[in-house]
Order: C-alpha cells, then sequence, then structure tokens
C-alpha cells in the first residue's frame, strides 16, 4: 500500500505540531505562603525554576487548585535536593552580593562629601567659618571647634575612604 505525498504532509505536520508542544517551557516556584506553581509564564516578581518537560508532558489543568498539585507532589530526589539547595545558596549570595554594593556605593557618596568638607576647612581659616550658638545667633569657630570639628572628618574620610 503506497501512501501518497498529502497524507505524508499531513503525518509530518501532526510530529512537528506534537513536538514543539512537547518542547513548551513550563516554569515552576514558591509563592510568599510557601505553594508551589507551574505555569508556561514566569512569575513578573519571583525567580522561578525553568523545566524542560518530557515527550507526552501535560500540565495541570487550569482548574487544578495550588494545594491539589502540593499534594501529587512527589518528595525530592537526594539530587534534586542538592540542586534546589545549590540554588538557594546562589540566590542567597546574589543578594548578599547586592547588599555589599549597595553599602559600598553609600561609602563612596559619604566618602565624598567628608573630602569635600575636609577640603572646605583645609582652604578657611576657623576665624572666617560662622558657627550657629545655641541661642540662634552666628559667630566664628575658635580655633579649638575648628580643630574638634577636623579630626572629626578626619575619622569620618578614614571610615568611609578605604
Amino acid at each position: 500500500m503506497s501512501v501518497g505525498w498529502p497524507t505524508s504532509i499531513v503525518v509530518l505536520g501532526l510530529l512537528v505540531a506534537g513536538t514543539s508542544m512537547a518542547w513548551a517551557e513550563i516554569y515552576k516556584w514558591r509563592d510568599a505562603e510557601g505553594r508551589l506553581h507551574y505555569s508556561q509564564n514566569p512569575p513578573p516578581d519571583t525567580e522561578a525554576l525553568k523545566l524542560r518537560p518530557h515527550a507526552g508532558f501535560t500540565a495541570p489543568p487550569p482548574a487544578a487548585s495550588v494545594d491539589e498539585v502540593d499534594a501529587a507532589e512527589e518528595p525530592l530526589t537526594p539530587t534534586q535536593q542538592f540542586l534546589q539547595q545549590a540554588e538557594e545558596r546562589r540566590a542567597k549570595k546574589a543578594q548578599e552580593q547586592a547588599r555589599a554594593a549597595e553599602a559600598r556605593k553609600e561609602a563612596a557618596i559619604k566618602c565624598e562629601l567628608a573630602r569635600q568638607e575636609q577640603r572646605f576647612f583645609a582652604e578657611r581659616p576657623p576665624q572666617r567659618i560662622g558657627v550657629r550658638s545655641e541661642d540662634g545667633s552666628i559667630a566664628r569657630m575658635s580655633a579649638e571647634q575648628a580643630s574638634a570639628r577636623k579630626a572629626q572628618i578626619a575619622r569620618r574620610v578614614e571610615e568611609f575612604c578605604r
């Protein structure tokens, strides 16, 4: 029995359609309450694990509740547990690096402000710098006040300009 070329094209089309469905992207993540989710779209504000389904995989129907999906989940294998822990460590390290980068940025700003203030005091004699007293009046800075202020600024430069 001979199969004609129109039938071959139809069979080829079905094979291609089936293959593309088998390789659809599936994402897995946990929400803030710790519930497990599966979706074809990644969540906008949470990190998701991109799964690569095997042939014949079908996602749970949309009507299924998250609790039903959680109940059907099998325990993780040691390899899966290791990979999950490694991913958690990587995410934690990335957060720590982001915090450290933010702290360095803040320290750089404080360093620059301290150096500007240091230059200000270096360029002006204390008698030319006014200070507001407790009663609100403005008086000239004394040499002792200027010396104390310069020492305070030097400590800030040393702290933030490492």
